[in-house]
């Protein structure tokens, strides 16, 4: 039986007693700084001096990776903690919980403490589940060509008969040789990379998909099948790849306690700590770079922040992104991505530009304001873009003070802030002139309308004034008719006299004198 030992912190080089030394050095530092100029972005000294310029590190003479596939044999259930034993199976159910939903992973998750690879050697290994309750038994072999993985997994030449899965453990593998990805990981600080393909075909269930997460070790990054596991996912692959290879070229060490929150995932737009919101936005800036419809989904959500309760692992909650002061902004991963984006995209080769500021400024305790500082004294001429891309992705809350400690005082970032200042003076007074306008207008309406409703009104009065004289007049006429027709004669017709047959009859002439003839 085999017992399961606690697996630690991935991002943990150091044993934790001397990383507690460090840290406490670190904070006395911090503490000594606080006191000198003030909290950080709050700086009462106006004039820092423009920092020094780090020599650029030359970049590696070759950079490659080594992958290696694995696959799970068996899995065992690990001796608990009493020195009992609940039992053994190779049996996929034995670790097959709740079946992962058919949908795609948000690619905006990412766990943030697992467990240590075991080392990387061909044959057979083992590797204890996170939870200490299952040991994997697995079986490992170095790649060295695109045929022998395809061997590997079982299908021979036939890619159709690849799962979805993987298929994109195929494309990471393919990812991997684009001669661009490559000269940019030359820029790291180590030559090689491994790169751990797990085909985790025939398991599924929570402790997989928890114990073989994508995830970067420093010198070794993993990759499983289940995690991948749906339609049309080759191209999530690429960019999860792209991602987790961005931070192995990264020294800086997130906080010490619990920098992504209670529950150790992180999403694009969270709330992080300043070391944590700077390593996975540099990740995400990566992913950006190489596939800009991944921007484009990350500014629609970028409007409001989802910050986590501190006594409830995974309870979000969800503000607007402008109810947030500058300072918090900048611990917002995907803030700190865009705004090393759009000075990539807003510079003559700035992609470029941007990794030799990242390399020269590698550090362990570093967050996005070294990287700033460095390309502004590095490349002073793109100085107002770095400028620009800061005040626009912190919608223009930093003050004077914490734009110079962000970026240094040189002229070119003293120059930015004086057009900053008259153009929040210009737009002040627009606003005012504007709304001056609109109340004039509004005034002007309100005549209008007065005027209108007195017209309306005389119009009325004149109206029924008109109809009152037409009713006098017809009322006149009708009077008057009435007096003509009584002064008339009334004329009776006389009865036609009774005849009897063969009588005859005399009539009379109307008028005529009975006397007459």
């Amino acid at each position: 039986m085999i017992s399961c030992q606690n697996p630690g912190n991935h991002r943990s080089f150091l044993s934790p007693r001397i990383r507690s030394i460090h840290i406490a050095l670190i904070g006395a530092i911090c503490f000594f700084l606080f006191i000198s100029h003030g909290s950080f972005g709050q700086t009462n000294d106006s004039t820092i001096s423009e920092p020094a310029l780090k020599p650029l590190p030359a970049p590696m003479q070759d950079f490659h990776f080594d992958f290696y596939y694995q696959r799970i044999e068996s899995v065992e259930v690990a001796q608990n903690a009493s020195g009992s034993t609940s039992g053994t199976s190779a049996q996929a159910q034995t670790v097959t919980g709740s079946e992962p939903s058919d949908k795609p992973i948000d690619l905006n998750q990412r766990a943030g403490n697992k467990a240590p690879a075991d080392s990387l050697i061909e044959g057979t290994a083992t590797k204890c589940s996170q939870d200490k309750e299952f040991t994997y038994h697995l079986s490992r072999t170095k790649i060295t060509s695109e045929d022998q993985l395809l061997r590997l997994m079982g299908v021979g030449n036939d890619v159709s008969k690849l799962t979805d899965g993987q298929r994109a453990l195929l494309e990471i593998y393919r990812e991997s040789t684009d001669p661009q990805f490559i000269a940019r990981m030359k820029y790291g600080f180590q030559d090689k990379v491994s790169v751990v393909l797990a085909d985790t075909s025939g398991f599924t269930g929570d402790n997989i998909r928890r114990d073989f997460w994508p995830c970067s070790y420093g010198d070794m990054i993993q990759f499983s099948a289940d995690y991948f596991s749906y339609a049309n996912s080759a191209d999530t692959a690429k960019s999860v790849f792209v991602h987790e290879s961005a931070h192995t070229l990264d020294k800086t060490w997130l906080e010490y306690d619990k920098p992504y929150g209670l529950d150790g995932s992180h999403y694009v737009n969270e709330f992080d700590k300043p070391k944590a919101a700077f390593i996975e936005g540099w990740a995400e800036y990566a992913q950006f770079l190489h596939f800009p419809e991944e921007a484009s989904f990350s500014r629609q959500i970028l409007s409001y922040v989802r910050i986590e309760s501190d006594t409830v692992p995974g309870s979000y909650t969800q503000v607007p992104s402008s109810s947030l002061s500058g300072a918090d902004l900048l611990r917002v991963e995907g803030i700190n991505a865009w705004i090393l984006l759009r000075i990539a995209r807003g510079t003559t080769n700035g992609p470029d530009k941007v990794l030799q500021s990242f390399s020269a400024s590698n550090a362990h305790e570093r967050t996005i304001a070294d990287v700033l500082r460095d390309f502004v004294t590095r490349f002073p001429d793109d100085a107002i873009v770095a400028a620009q891309a800061l005040d626009t992705e912190t919608l223009g809350k930093l003050s004077d003070d914490q734009m110079i400690a962000m970026l240094g005082n040189s002229p070119a970032i003293a120059e930015f802030l004086v057009q900053r200042r008259a153009a929040a003076e210009a737009a002040r007074l627009a606003a005012i002139a504007e709304t001056e306008r609109l109340a004039s207008e509004a005034a002007a309406l309100a005549e209008a309308e007065r005027l209108a409703s007195e017209a309306a009104r005389l119009a009325a009065i004149a109206k029924a004034e008109r109809l009152a004289s037409e009713a006098a007049r017809i009322a006149a006429a009708k009077a008057a008719k009435k007096t003509s027709s009584s002064k008339k004669v009334n004329v009776t017709a006389t009865s036609k006299p009774k005849t009897k047959p063969g009588q005859k009859v005399e009539v009379k002439k109307a008028g005529a004198s009975p006397f007459s003839e």
